[in-house]
């Protein structure tokens, strides 16, 4: 059986699952480390994915 979800739900990490500090209500203009089509990231998730990959060197 699901949790009911309530207005205040956190919004979790969708890489690790972690709480990411935001509710479901926030809107995604409004968060730092959302991608569109994927979802919400925690700070370190969002580092370690997006710093390796915008790395010119590693071209």
């Amino acid at each position: 059986m699901k949790k009911k979800e309530t207005k205040n739900s956190r919004e979790l990490c969708v890489v690790c699952g972690k709480d990411t500090g935001y509710t479901k209500e926030t809107p995604v203009s409004q968060r730092k480390n959302y991608i569109e089509g994927a979802g919400q990231l925690c700070q370190k998730c969002f580092a370690e994915i997006y710093a390796k990959n915008s790395n010119p060197e590693s071209l």
